[in-house]
């Protein structure tokens, strides 16, 4: 049951770069110049689903390193060191841009955090992911 649990954390983390993208895409499909059906409310919604499923993933995690008996702390394993840095400076470079993106196009700042809070979440929990993979799970 226990080798499961890294491929329940590699799930809920392609689920939430998949989030990001919808969310991304549809903001921007839908803001203009593309379009101009993106309102506050549908902004304001996309930040709470964001939100929710941000501490329900960081619960998961939690749970889950609670059974490998792994510490997540920042006494524990430093398992941001774990995330390659090409994916930390594509991360930055991409939040930079969608930043850029709503401040030129004045979209709701909800994009902005949204944006924010899911790419720092997203690197976070790759560098998670990595370490429950690399952790030598014991019966």
């Amino acid at each position: 049951m226990k080798k499961c649990f890294k491929f329940i954390n590699l799930l809920l983390l392609i689920i939430n770069i998949a989030l990001l993208i919808c969310f991304s895409v549809y903001t921007i499909l839908g803001s203009n110049p593309a379009g101009s059906y993106i309102t506050e409310e549908i902004l304001d919604f996309q930040l709470i689903i964001a939100l929710l499923y941000e501490f329900f993933f960081f619960a998961v995690s939690l749970i889950i390193s609670k059974a490998l008996k792994k510490d997540l702390s920042y006494k524990g394993a430093d398992f941001l060191r774990l995330v390659p840095k090409i994916i930390s400076i594509f991360t930055a470079l991409l939040a930079v841009g969608l930043i850029a993106y709503t401040v030129i196009f004045k979209i709701g700042i909800e994009f902005g955090v949204t944006v924010i809070v899911m790419l720092f979440s997203i690197v976070i929990e790759i560098g998670i992911t990595k370490l429950f993979f690399i952790t030598k799970i014991e019966n």
